[in-house]
């Protein structure tokens, strides 16, 4: 296994131009409907000198929780508008979670094909029609959260004794400034740098800083996003080795993993190990159990389903938990 995997990172972020649209529906049954809508991206050709026809991305999650759950719901479906117009999709009667396309295609007559995105084309609203045992036929709108910064990608690689850090916005609303933090241990970070921000974008912008004074050993990066008005949030963590190319003496296994994670090596690697998620926090409740000098099992039962890091004295490595 080669821990040095971690570097360069490239990582989904956790902050986002568009954020979800989120709606519980309740039905006189004792069910409950739990639908979140996400219009990640613009379905558009790459050019357009006279104007376009388009159709948008969107990730969806249906649930259903409570008591008599139907099999199926009569009707779910919806649209999303986008200023002026409006984008019809088909969800699953059955629920599930998924991403689809809108099928509206309307016309566009900018020339913005190749940088649209949902927010320059002001798709901030879905209206979902629903029907089912237990509730009635209606309409439900729902507003779609804008907050500051699309973050196409983060990455943190080393070089020459010094760490390279560079990342893309492909949006921008009322961004202030980018603090780039690090640590030695992924609890505690001290910042390296302040970069300001671009306030108002809908184009992709990249920034790069040099960390010319890294830690030693084992370190972690992450970005603090803060608006104009002093709300921030922080970006998933970058693990950069100590040493690119060097082989781990670990074996974690097995990943994906559904409950039970297992961990075998040298003992002096499982002294200090922790599940972190991908803001570098430990989780609390994830029960480690040393059995043995060389080997200790984590349970990952109680987690939602997802990406976490396990962080040992050997490195920092992704799990995936099913």
């Amino acid at each position: 296994m080669n821990a040095r995997l971690l570097l360069p990172v490239f990582l989904a972020l956790p902050f986002a131009a568009i954020s979800q649209c989120n709606m519980v529906v309740s039905s006189s049954n004792g069910y409950q409907v739990n639908i979140t809508l996400n219009p990640k991206a613009i379905a558009a050709p790459s050019t357009c000198p006279n104007g376009y026809n388009f159709n948008a991305v969107i990730d969806y999650d249906i649930k259903f929780t409570g008591n008599n759950r139907p099999g199926s719901l009569y009707t779910l479906q919806g649209k999303l508008f986008c200023n002026s117009y409006e984008l019809f999709f088909d969800l699953p009667n059955g629920g599930g979670a998924g991403t689809l396309t809108t099928t509206a295609n309307p016309y566009n007559s900018n020339t913005d094909c190749a940088t649209a995105t949902p927010v320059s084309l002001g798709c901030l609203s879905f209206t979902v029609e629903i029907q089912g045992p237990g509730i009635p036929a209606q309409f439900i709108p729902c507003a779609v959260t804008v907050l500051p910064v699309e973050l196409t990608y983060f990455k943190a690689k080393q070089k020459a004794g010094t760490v390279e850090l560079t990342w893309q916005t492909a949006a921008e609303i009322n961004n202030d400034f980018f603090e780039v933090q690090r640590s030695g241990n992924a609890d505690h970070w001290e910042t390296v740098a302040r970069i300001n921000g671009a306030g108002n974008s809908t184009q992709s912008l990249d920034y790069a800083l040099t960390d010319r004074f890294p830690l030693s050993g084992q370190s972690y990066y992450r970005l603090r996003q803060v608006d104009f008005n002093g709300e921030f949030r922080y970006s998933e963590v970058a693990a950069i080795a100590a040493a690119p190319g060097g082989e781990s003496t670990l074996a974690v296994y097995p990943n994906p993993v559904s409950d039970l994670l297992t961990i075998e090596g040298p003992s002096e690697q499982l002294e200090d190990i922790a599940i972190l998620d991908l803001l570098g926090r430990r989780v609390n409740r994830v029960a480690i159990v040393r059995e043995a000098a060389t080997r200790c099992s984590a349970d990952l039962s109680g987690l939602p389903s997802g990406v976490y890091l396990l962080r040992t004295a050997d490195g920092v490595q992704k799990i995936y938990r099913k």
